[in-house]
């Protein structure tokens, strides 16, 4: 493999947080370059145990029912992923809380629901017409899993996969025989020592995904968010979400402070806002990804960006509408500048770098707007 090409590594390692690293060939896998590098830093692990469990393991089939738990986690999320767009399985995610559901839901999961066995039972007799699920994919073990094997169906197939809980489940080996479903274990280190050729196909096999409509993004960013009117912004981690049709995501550069991010901090704004809300109408940066139906913008790109609705830009990234989106030809414009291109009137906001921004200000003669730079 020549220098300067852009690979992933799929085995754990205890000296990963450096600049250099030495890696083990058969660890190591080309990615595109149309994969940011966080993106493959995501990928390796649980993107490869997933598809180890759920096609080699499993033998997953298209429209089989498919229950993961832990489905909020890295690896959870990964076997969802895995399971409803690539498969195009019917999935139903388990998690802790409503706010995880949710995302599991944007992953492509049929249903997601809290730990309740009632509910849980009930929706997966709904799905699967009273046959139970073809597959549990369980990451979680414990109290988790001893509930959730009550779904397995005739035949069905369980694989563990992780134990998130700590706590190994109480399997009574008696069930195996009345229930006839099969359980299995799957541990992608396992493979690279006893079968390195499955374990190299495997964990080829993931960067290809990013081609077909699995997100395989877990990645996240800061953003400042404003809870309610009149309280400090706060920093928040916040999962990245895809470019759908006719969007664009874009890495925020700096990002201009204008009448509605004043407006709505004070609960003055005459539209309604929901909230929890992320101010910045107005930025500039570079497009990361572009959703389908997008015309004469590409990745890479250097764009401004203006709108009526919000752009979430007080953030790291944010995803724009196409028609509100323009790429700046002149590359000799400095990104703060760009903040400022279109013209909004001038407002003192109560910011850290209040007089550096407004230093910048006077000395490039510009329209007179704060910009907060996001780098």
């Amino acid at each position: 493999m020549p220098a300067g090409v852009h690979v992933y590594d799929a085995v754990e390692q205890k000296e990963i947080c450096s600049i250099f690293l030495i890696c083990n060939t058969q660890d190591v896998f080309k990615i595109p370059s149309s994969i940011d590098f966080e993106v493959g830093a995501a990928l390796a692990e649980s993107y490869a145990t997933a598809l180890l469990g759920l096609s080699r393991r499993a033998l997953l089939k298209e429209g089989q029912v498919v229950l993961v738990t832990g489905a909020a986690g890295g690896l959870g999320l990964a076997a969802v992923d895995v399971a409803a767009n690539v498969y195009k399985a019917k999935v139903i995610g388990v998690c802790s809380t409503e706010d995880k559901a949710t995302l599991v839901r944007d992953k492509g999961a049929w249903a997601a629901l809290t730990y309740d066995l009632k509910d849980l039972l009930k929706t997966v007799k709904e799905v699967s017409k009273g046959n139970g699920v073809s597959v549990m994919f369980d990451t979680v073990g414990g109290e988790v899993f001893e509930k959730s094997i009550k779904c397995v169906g005739h035949e069905g197939k369980v694989v563990v996969a992780g134990f998130a809980s700590r706590q190994a489940p109480k399997i009574v080996t008696s069930t195996l025989l009345t229930e006839t479903y099969t359980l299995m274990g799957v541990c992608l280190n396992q493979y690279r020592k006893a079968d390195p050729e499955i374990y190299s196909r495997h964990g080829a096999d993931v960067p290809p995904l990013q081609q077909t409509n699995c997100g395989v993004r877990y990645a996240s960013f800061k953003a400042a968010v404003l809870e309610k009117p009149d309280t400090p912004l706060k920093i928040e981690n916040l999962s990245v979400k895809k470019a759908k049709k006719g969007q664009v995501r874009v890495r925020v550069r700096a990002c201009g402070v204008n009448s509605p991010d004043i407006l709505i901090s004070k609960g003055e704004w005459d539209r309604e806002i929901k909230y929890p809300f992320i101010p910045g109408f107005e930025i500039c940066g570079e497009v990361l990804e572009i959703g389908s139906n997008v015309q004469e913008i590409s990745k890479g790109d250097r764009v401004i960006a203006l709108g009526k609705d919000n752009f979430s830009g007080f953030a790291e990234e944010c995803i724009i509408p196409q028609e509100f989106e323009w790429e700046v030809v002149l590359d000799a414009v400095d990104m703060c500048e760009q903040g400022l291109l279109k013209p909004y009137v001038s407002h003192t906001y109560k910011l850290e770098k209040v007089n550096e921004a407004l230093k910048l200000l006077t000395e490039r003669k510009a329209v007179g707007k704060v910009v907060i730079q996001m780098d």
